[in-house]
């Protein structure tokens, strides 16, 4: 079942304007959460009287307190919007992880973990950081779980449920840290479906093979350019390749695809969607 909700107003940068996201789907509590209380997408939710029981997700966005068909998974069992909630409904998600770890949230780890789930002591961006009781202002008894933004030296910037906000941690917090394999640490590159590439100096063709990227003005020169899929995963960095303002990128042979392309110098970054071989 599809949700008639629009489920995000996606943000692009162009010179250094930035579109505001605002995150509006069918949720228990009738919220529309901040921006910055989401991981790739999916948001983090504020408990409320009627978020205290079981709750489904067939997105990863839209939750009830009942299945709405066989898409629908239960992400929790009781207690509404737990931090464990939070935490399984993204690895399933965003990384197709298709259980839950056993126990209460600080005991994440300490048995047999899920397929496609292992152990790691140092995060990078989508990492479930496990607390153990006590630890951070941790639950003495429960502990906590939380989802990894960013990791800059010893200080981790997390999303949380269950007292719903983004804060900042000590790395020493962490038990331990719980990474899905097929998380390579990029961070989604969101872009409109229908903006493309256009602004001064910059212009992007495609062919049934690949790309063309024309420089020229401010970003002539000193221009960082990077290729991503849809998913945010970045697929060339084709900075040093760039020679007279023109870069090429040869896409592997397949079926048509869509890529984003960046084009970032100094504090301006400007990205795009182009389609290949369409």
């Amino acid at each position: 079942m599809k949700s008639n909700f629009i489920h995000s107003l996606i943000p692009f940068q162009i010179g250094v304007v930035a579109l505001t996201v605002l995150i509006r789907a069918e949720n228990i509590c009738n919220e529309t959460p901040p921006e910055n209380r989401a991981i790739d997408g999916i948001p983090a939710y504020a408990q409320c009287s009627t978020s205290t029981g079981s709750v489904y997700s067939n997105n990863g966005i839209d939750t009830r307190t009942e299945s709405g068909g066989s898409e629908w998974v239960r992400t929790q069992w009781s207690g509404g919007y737990q931090c464990t909630e939070f935490a399984f409904r993204y690895l399933a998600f965003r990384w197709n992880i298709k259980s839950a770890p056993n126990g209460n949230a600080g005991t994440w780890g300490d048995g047999r973990l899920p397929a496609g789930l292992v152990k790691t002591t140092i995060p990078v961006h989508g990492d479930i950081i496990v607390f153990a009781p006590g630890s951070c202002g941790a639950d003495a008894t429960t502990g906590h779980v939380a989802i990894v933004d960013i990791f800059n030296d010893s200080t981790l910037t997390i999303v949380e449920q269950n007292g719903a906000s983004r804060r900042k941690c000590k790395l020493s917090c962490a038990k331990w840290f719980l990474h899905a394999e097929a998380n390579n640490g990029s961070v989604p590159v969101r872009v409109p479906s229908t903006i493309a590439v256009a602004a001064p100096g910059i212009s992007v063709s495609s062919g049934r093979n690949g790309i063309m990227i024309r420089l020229s003005g401010y970003f002539a020169s000193g221009a960082s350019i990077r290729v991503f899929n849809l998913r945010g995963q970045l697929i060339a960095d084709l900075t040093k390749r760039v020679s007279d303002g023109r870069v090429n990128f040869t896409t592997a042979a397949g079926s048509p695809t869509s890529l984003v392309v960046s084009v970032r110098k100094g504090g301006r970054t400007v990205y795009g969607k182009v389609a290949v071989g369409r």
